[in-house]
């Protein structure tokens, strides 16, 4: 088991630190993405750290490794949710509104006023 919980700190390891890296292939650029389900196997895989692994060099070096990675992916996600203040304050008034509207339509459709009308 120990060597299990390792081997998937290894992986949570490059996945967070492969989006450091400024390449631009999409294999890179992919690991942006699932922040969310990192947290929760970085949570996991420092749960199971806890309850199976005694007290060795390599444990100590696993839960430093996860909880590094924890907080790193942590402050990335905390902005975007309930637990941070809001940087917007809400509108006080409703006597005047906007409305966008945004169209995919085929570049070569030349057919304009059925998408106005």
């Amino acid at each position: 088991m120990t060597w299990i919980i390792a081997s998937l700190s290894v992986v949570i390891l490059v996945a967070t630190l492969l989006p450091l890296a400024k390449h631009p292939h999409w294999s890179v650029r992919a690991m942006e993405f699932p922040r969310l389900q990192l947290v929760t196997m970085t949570a996991v895989a420092l749960m199971l750290c806890i309850a199976f692994f005694k007290l060795s060099l390599l444990s100590v070096i696993t839960m430093f490794v996860l909880t590094a990675c924890l907080c790193f992916q942590l402050w990335w996600i905390l902005p975007y949710t309930p637990l941070w203040p809001v940087e917007v304050k809400h509108a006080t008034s409703n006597t005047q509104t906007m409305s966008i509207l945004t169209a995919n339509v085929l570049q070569t459709n030349r057919q304009f006023s059925l998408l106005l009308s």
